[in-house]
């Protein structure tokens, strides 16, 4: 069969398919949620409000409010995807649409062709944009890093020092060691020998480190590294719940809050956890059988950054993405086994607002490396 008419064939079915679910009484907003709370567009583009409440009425229920998915259903487009958008034209999805009363003659019934022109020109309003994501700059043509340079931005050190004193995940406290192998008053000039493992402090989880195959740390993009920062605040859930497991619905209201997490962001969660770091066995925070109890990314979670969003990192100011009491380490498996570096054991992830910062991670490229201590800064408005 030719490709055009698969896609065609495709569109149309799903279209019918959602059509037939609200007959059944499926609702497609949910109550108190209003269509003007789940997009946004750049100003002077203008709305048909017709569209907007047949999209909710008809397709939000499958597609989601902000055009990206609800359900799992197979090849069910995102309409935020520049491939999806760029690889059909209007006549095209008109014609899509139009076709699927086919298959389903209740879509022929609920749509006329002007509902379906004005239902794909608002689909087109889901489209990402393109090109990198503009840093954030106050009155003047500067940009975020101009302006850092300049003294009239913020700079913070998201890393731990370095010693004997970090916690390790295993509670293990022979693992750093530093030899003097010269001094300035003896030799003329200082010099010393580091001995750490690569997961120590805050550090870089390279996609190998828990994915056979995948690239390990000399071998990460290394655009990667300069990443806006997506900041995640989660400290009320935690404080109540230690063993917090960060939650789609919750990403789903950072998003509403703040915009879309823009490409090639690293998504970092702000537990409140690092309070604990100076104290070795609160931070582990062991039960009498000796599990952690501290908290992570759900796997539903990841799945939902995964599917959503084009991002490059998970971050945390705890010993491991995945919440303490983890055994199976889903959110590690599924993130580095999707090309994702981590960085763990952050520090002053408070000091960031929500969105606006960028983060410069420097890893140390060791060969075949599972991961790095890295030195992590951030420059924020």
């Amino acid at each position: 069969m030719r490709p055009d008419l698969v896609r065609s064939t495709t569109l149309g079915t799903l279209f019918g398919i959602l059509l037939q679910l609200q007959a059944f009484g499926v609702q497609a907003r949910p109550e108190g949620v209003s269509s003007d709370a789940r997009l946004s567009t750049d100003a002077g583009v203008s709305i048909d409000a017709a569209a907007v409440k047949l999209f909710d009425n008809n397709c939000a229920v499958c597609h989601g409010h902000d055009g990206r998915g609800a359900v799992r259903l197979p090849n069910l487009p995102d309409f935020s995807q520049t491939a999806f958008q760029d690889s059909r034209s209007e006549s095209l999805l008109i014609s899509s649409v139009a076709n699927g009363r086919n298959s389903m003659p209740a879509f022929g019934d609920v749509l006329s062709r002007n509902q379906i022109r004005g239902l794909v020109r608002f689909v087109r309003l889901f489209r990402k944009p393109t090109g990198p994501t503009p840093m954030p700059h106050a009155d003047g043509p500067d940009g975020l890093l101009e302006r850092a340079l300049k003294g009239q931005a913020h700079i913070y050190d998201l890393t731990h020092v370095i010693s004997g004193k970090v916690p390790t995940y295993d509670g293990e406290t022979g693992s750093y060691r530093y030899e003097k192998q010269a001094e300035i008053d003896k030799q003329g000039y200082a010099l010393g020998t580091l001995h750490i493992p690569e997961h120590f402090g805050t550090h870089v989880d390279a996609p190998g480190h828990f994915a056979k195959g995948k690239a390990t740390i000399d071998k990460l993009d290394p655009s990667h590294f300069i990443a806006p920062a997506a900041v995640i605040d989660v400290r009320d859930k935690v404080r109540a719940n230690p063993d917090y497991l960060l939650t789609s619905d919750a990403v789903e209201k950072w998003e509403h809050d703040n915009g879309r997490i823009p490409d090639g962001a690293a998504v970092l969660l702000l537990t409140g956890w690092e309070d604990k770091f100076a104290d070795p066995t609160a931070y582990r925070n062991p039960d009498s059988s000796g599990t952690m109890h501290f908290p992570g990314y759900s796997a539903t979670a990841v799945d939902y950054l995964l599917k959503h969003n084009k991002i490059v990192a998970l971050g945390i100011d705890t010993l491991s993405i995945d919440y303490g009491p983890s055994k199976e380490f889903e959110a590690h498996k599924r993130s580095l086994g999707s090309g994702l570096y981590h960085l763990e054991n952050l520090a002053n992830l408070d000091k960031l607002p929500p969105h606006g910062a960028v983060i410069f991670v420097g890893a140390l490229p060791i060969e075949g490396g599972s991961g790095s201590p890295a030195r992590v800064l951030a420059i924020a408005p």
